[in-house]
């Protein structure tokens, strides 16, 4: 079963699509409530692939200001190689 959102899923289908995915997930925090609510999502997506001999760990990130002005997609913040 896939939990993850539509737009988590479209960066999967584009970037590793052709790779071996080792675990991936998506969380969500807000950035500050007032009296009606959040003010803002803030989501990260964390996709552990490996490539060759090697696993990486890649970072993206977006927030979503419940505005129709900005189109919000997730970018990518990090790519770390991970030291077993």
């Amino acid at each position: 079963m896939n939990n993850l959102s539509e737009k988590a899923n479209n960066i999967i289908n584009k970037f590793f699509n052709d790779k071996e995915i080792l675990s991936k997930k998506e969380l969500l925090t807000h950035d500050g409530y007032d009296q009606y609510g959040p003010k803002s999502n803030c989501w990260t997506l964390e996709i552990v692939v490996k490539e060759e001999d090697n696993s990486f760990l890649y970072k993206y990130y977006y927030e979503d200001w419940f505005s129709t002005e900005f189109i919000d997609d997730y970018e990518l913040i990090s790519k770390k190689k991970i030291e077993t």
